[in-house]
């Protein structure tokens, strides 16, 4: 398996409305060069390293997140904070909401946080953040006037966190592939694909048009899909077609707390296993999804990084329908079992920011029942004689 990343990048711009505070003036920005104050602004869209058309938009995945925020005079090297507070310990960060943008407004105001902050042209700013605004998270300062990425500030859960078990294969019904995007711990109170940004800097004076914010994912995630050797026959040709009726993941912990600290530019996440609760992951249909020769994923789910242990089985139940030429049927029942270590074969543990993925190809037709018939000899042998004179 390979680990991956999805990387989310927050880069267009916000604006400052009329009421907006402004905490650089004029005054100051002409005589750094400026003729009028510009606004810290965050929008985001969301790409794999290569930049490619074909990925996801934070907005996609969280309507919102919270980002702390701190600058340093070039003068005097004070600190202060610009978004957020930076005192020693847990900490409030400012909240960006995204509001869709209308067809009369600046596509560039998707994502919202008020009042303004502006840009000083003598100071260096660092940005870190953390997304969706409603996870058990926050980001703390080890000492009082600290830089945002300063040595031991991190981001931490500010209480334990449980895995629900949500499925969104269950939630949406099966797809053809993974849907990616949902877990937001919104409808249902469900589970929560909690992120963290690299750590972001800036001068004031050669910023960049906006701050440009990577988020990482801190959980790992499951998936099961599968498919058939063969399609379903044509009408009046023998064959099969196969039913799935529930696919379970068992016994994987669910409960535990959450750090994570800066790796150069990366903050690298680390969850610790509290407790011994555990977490079934299922999906079930009563009539059956049929198979077919592509992938269906039957589970997508977010699960806690652990150690990946004997007693975690992933279990099929599943019919396979036989029908001859004249369409007759029949139906049997299967169930078959995987213990995941076999499964992700090298793996000792599911690591945080990965994505596993079991496939099930389903092949009923190398396993036909075939009957052959011989005649055994005789087993015994009587001969009896008589001489006639």
């Amino acid at each position: 398996m390979k680990k991956s990343f999805l990387i989310l990048a927050a880069v267009a711009g916000l604006f400052a409305s009329c009421s907006n505070e402004v905490l650089v003036d004029n005054q100051q920005q002409a005589l750094n060069g400026d003729a009028m104050p510009k606004a810290i602004s965050f929008s985001t869209f969301a790409q794999l390293a290569t930049r490619s058309a074909a990925d996801y938009e934070l907005e996609e995945y969280h309507q919102t997140f919270v980002v702390y925020g701190t600058k340093t005079d070039d003068n005097d090297a004070t600190v202060q904070a610009v978004f957020g507070t930076n005192a020693a310990g847990a900490n409030t960060g400012v909240t960006c909401d995204y509001i869709a943008v209308a067809a009369d407004r600046d596509a560039t105001q998707a994502w919202h946080y008020t009042p303004a902050r502006y840009w000083d042209t003598q100071s260096q700013y660092y940005f870190a953040a953390y997304t969706p605004a409603t996870a058990p998270m926050t980001y703390t300062f080890a000492n009082d006037g600290d830089e945002v990425g300063a040595t031991g500030t991190k981001f931490v859960t500010t209480s334990n966190y449980v895995i629900k078990g949500q499925n969104r294969m269950q939630d949406e019904g099966v797809q053809r592939s993974e849907i990616k995007t949902g877990f937001d711990g919104i409808k249902g109170l469900k589970d929560i694909d909690m992120m963290v940004s690299d750590l972001n800097s800036q001068h004031g004076k050669t910023h960049d048009a906006n701050v440009d914010l990577i988020f990482r994912h801190t959980l790992a995630k499951l998936n099961v899909a599968l498919d058939v050797e063969r399609g379903v026959p044509n009408l009046g040709a023998s064959g099969y077609k196969v039913l799935v009726k529930s696919v379970t993941v068992a016994d994987l912990n669910s409960t535990g707390s959450f750090t994570s600290t800066l790796s150069g530019t990366k903050y690298e996440p680390k969850w610790t296993v509290v407790g011994a609760d555990k977490v079934t992951y299922k999906f079930t249909d009563a009539t059956g999804v049929e198979l077919d020769t592509s992938d269906k994923y039957f589970i997508e789910s977010l699960i806690l990084p652990q150690d990946i242990a004997a007693s975690q089985i992933v279990t099929l139940n599943y019919q396979v329908i036989s029908i001859d030429d004249l369409g007759n049927e029949y139906t049997e029942n299967f169930t078959y079992t995987l213990k995941l270590s076999d499964a992700f074969t090298g793996y000792t543990t599911y690591d945080e920011d990965t994505n596993y993925t079991i496939k099930f190809h389903i092949n009923p037709e190398n396993n036909v029942i075939v009957f052959d018939a011989g005649v055994a000899e005789w087993s015994t042998n009587v001969t009896g004689s008589k001489t006639i004179e």
